[in-house]
């Protein structure tokens, strides 16, 4: 059987290439270590949210189920962050008032004018002075004036201007507030998603989460965010340590528990249904592909997507084992090849990690029905490696080779302070490296996950 229907080609689509509305429709919860109540809880309350995670761990995801589970008395605004271009430096008030009229406001008024227009067009007309009162606290008319801005771009263009102009935050935060009750709502919810280290200097990061909290102070009934950024965006300690953010780490949520094949289907079921296509999963991939593909990802959608996606194309008809193996493979060698590029300590500690687990996953072999497989391991002497070593260690997470397991903790022995890791999925095909397949054991042995992986883990010293 081939598959022709237009609609396919969304099905595997990642979350961050999709419309928002479908995103917003075929959103399932994220397997964490919360419990679902308390995750709709993060997501739909008043309280403010930090939501940090590695690219691909769920984060937005995560914001569009919040968007859809929302309480019809809050106004929920999606806002993917205004960074295109931004290499803000922050030295003085003007450029911080550039920063945040250009990068932040700008995209923030524009989604919110398009939310209007999407869910409440009757109230477009009659909102429509507010949103220009808004932005005429930020950038005054009269500067305007001085210029030569066409009005066919409407009053959102003087927020790209690069004069001088003194914003009166207070006054836009007001105008904001009359807006939101003048639309029949309680309060508005800005999920504001890709705050990105890549793009943001640390003191952009700075007057960023400065600037949420004193919208909280003022508004905090009416108006919150929750907010997704990436693991290494600097959050102020302020912040963290006086709680007016709710932290949540995806990081346990790379750990590839039994629950991961049940999500990553769930979620193309959802857009089956919203496709509105007659198949299912098992027409597109044998049992034993989805699983490997699924093990690929360690529980990451976009990783998912992106590889099956890949596998899917080569074929565009049922994929078996044997296909998802070869493309996942390749997967491996792209990086692996991003890391020799990369030289000096990353690639001497990629070498000795895949060396390492690769003999004793050799070791490993145990009875015809045990299972096999190192994948998960301890760096025993984590603490007191070099900083050079530790940085080496990052890299290789964000290349997608290691993973920081930080869930597991507790398997550690009493007082070794060492940090425990798992090698991705296709660098064990890649190096011949026998992955300790947590699921397949589980069905196997019936013993708990914790007690498998720590059966079943390497000690490491570098």
């Amino acid at each position: 059987m081939t598959f022709s229907e237009p609609g396919l080609e969304r099905l595997l689509t990642t979350e961050a290439d999709v419309d928002t509305k479908f995103a917003q429709v075929t959103s399932v919860l994220p397997r964490t270590g919360e419990t679902e109540e308390a995750l709709k809880t993060a997501l739909t309350s008043q309280n403010w949210l930090i939501l940090s995670g590695d690219k691909g761990s769920g984060k937005t995801s995560y914001l569009f189920l919040g968007l859809r589970e929302l309480p019809r008395k809050r106004l929920g605004v999606y806002c993917p962050f205004e960074t295109e271009g931004s290499n803000f430096e922050i030295k003085d008030s003007d450029s911080r008032n550039e920063f945040l009229c250009k990068h932040f406001y700008g995209g923030l008024i524009s989604r919110l004018d398009q939310t209007i227009a999407d869910q409440l067009p009757r109230k477009v007309k009659d909102s429509r002075p507010t949103l220009e009162a808004m932005v005429n606290s930020l950038i005054p008319v009269e500067i305007e004036q001085k210029r030569t801005v066409k009005k066919d771009k409407g009053f959102l263009a003087r927020l790209g201007i690069r004069l001088k102009p003194r914003p009166d935050y207070e006054k836009f935060r007001h105008h904001l507030n009359d807006l939101i009750k003048s639309l029949g709502y309680e309060s508005v919810v800005f999920f504001v998603d890709e705050v990105n280290e890549i793009r943001l200097s640390s003191s952009a990061q700075k007057v960023l989460f400065e600037h949420f909290y004193n919208t909280y102070k003022t508004y905090k009934s009416t108006i919150c965010f929750k907010v997704s950024v990436t693991d290494q965006v600097e959050i102020p300690r302020s912040i963290l340590e006086g709680n007016y953010f709710e932290p949540i780490d995806l990081k346990n949520f790379l750990l590839f528990p039994k629950e991961y094949e049940e999500f990553i289907a769930a979620i193309l079921h959802a857009r089956l249904r919203e496709l509105k296509l007659s198949y299912e999963i098992s027409d597109f991939f044998s049992d034993s592909a989805f699983h490997k593909i699924v093990m690929a990802s360690m529980g990451n959608p976009r990783d998912f997507f992106l590889t099956a996606r890949q596998i899917w194309q080569t074929k565009k008809s049922r994929a078996d084992a044997t296909l998802a193996e070869e493309k996942i493979r390749q997967v491996g060698g792209q990086r692996e090849a991003e890391i020799l590029r990369k030289g000096g300590d990353t690639q001497k500690i990629y070498y000795k990690i895949v060396d390492e687990l690769k003999m004793r996953s050799g070791q490993k072999e145990g009875a015809s029905n045990s299972p096999t497989g190192v994948s998960y391991f301890l760096i025993s002497n984590y603490e007191i490696l070099p900083k050079d070593t530790r940085i080496a260690l990052d890299v290789l997470e964000q290349s997608k080779i290691l993973y920081f397991t930080g869930s597991y903790r507790a398997l550690r022995r009493q007082g070794l302070k060492s940090e425990m890791m798992v090698i991705a999925y296709p660098i064990c095909l890649l190096k011949s490296i026998r992955f300790m397949d947590v699921v397949e054991s589980m069905k196997q042995l019936q013993q708990p996950e914790g007690q498998l992986i720590s059966q079943h883990r390497a000690q490491l010293e570098l």
